[in-house]
């Protein structure tokens, strides 16, 4: 049986990264008891996406040559001028052409936060490579851009192009992505796009992809208290509230929390 190293986390619970490589790496054998590998091995199956066993537990590919753990520790939402600053250290660091192109598409959309729109558009346009997860990446971040560029019309083709090309990969991760910004590009179809992630999800045990429930069912519980669906919107938050407790981060808890407060403390509309 072939199995591969890889820095992506396919339905486990657990993180591959480099430095879990530098541990515990083995290979099967015919024998099928696991070997050790050489350093040179351990290398080649680190860049060629084979296999890897990070404290023992089996973690396999899904396509992705950054595990979304690597983008998260580059990522600060709150700071996308300094995201910005360490996702082009870090591409220009990367000798994997895939990776390399992944982080490109991350500075991009940080480029994006900064409403640095042209400048996002240049550095999409420079993105090459082959690998599907980086034609995802490619139109999610442009999608992204025209959204906060305020066509979201134009963002929604190039997200349901991201969509299908992430369902044709098995990227899903990618997908559920795709399909909550379709959710907020199309605000009136929210709900319809909220539940079809929602169902991409239910084949999924992976928890930093299951972490998208936390996101998806907040962002529909604001539209439905937006539109003046109190109850609807409790039970949305309540449900975000459950994943966060479950998937999510401590903030993303303390968030969950703030908006139930919130939408409980509403007044319900008038008969």
């Amino acid at each position: 049986m072939r199995i591969a190293y890889v820095r992506s986390v396919i339905r486990t619970n657990t993180s591959c990264r480099r430095s879990d490589a530098s541990r515990i790496v083995t290979k099967p054998t015919n024998s099928g008891v696991p070997a050790e590998l050489t350093g040179f091995e351990r290398n080649r199956a680190w860049r060629d996406g084979e296999v890897c066993t990070a404290l023992g537990r089996f973690v396999y590919d899904l396509g992705m040559a950054l595990a979304q753990a690597e983008l998260d520790d580059l990522w600060d939402f709150s700071d996308p001028s300094g995201s910005e600053r360490r996702l082009r250290d870090a591409a220009e660091t990367e000798d994997d052409a895939v990776a390399r192109a992944e982080l490109q598409t991350q500075v991009a959309r940080a480029l994006g936060l900064q409403e640095r729109f042209e400048e996002a558009d240049v550095v999409l346009g420079a993105v090459h490579a082959s690998a599907p997860v980086v034609a995802v990446r490619v139109a999610l971040e442009r999608g992204r851009v025209r959204n906060s560029a305020g066509d979201p019309a134009a963002a929604a083709a190039l997200f349901r192009e991201a969509a299908e090309g992430a369902a044709a990969a098995g990227l899903d991760f990618l997908h559920v992505d795709s399909v909550h910004m379709l959710a907020i590009a199309e605000p009136d179809a929210a709900e319809y796009w909220t539940q079809r992630a929602l169902e991409i999800l239910e084949g999924v045990s992976d928890a930093r992809t299951l972490r998208w429930r936390v996101s998806l069912h907040n962002n529909l519980g604001w539209a439905l208290l937006g539109a003046g669906r109190r109850t609807d919107a409790i039970a949305a938050f309540e449900r975000a509230r459950d994943a966060a407790g479950r998937w999510g981060t401590a903030q993303q808890v303390d968030w969950a929390d703030e908006a139930l407060a919130e939408a409980r403390a509403t007044a319900a509309p008038s008969s």
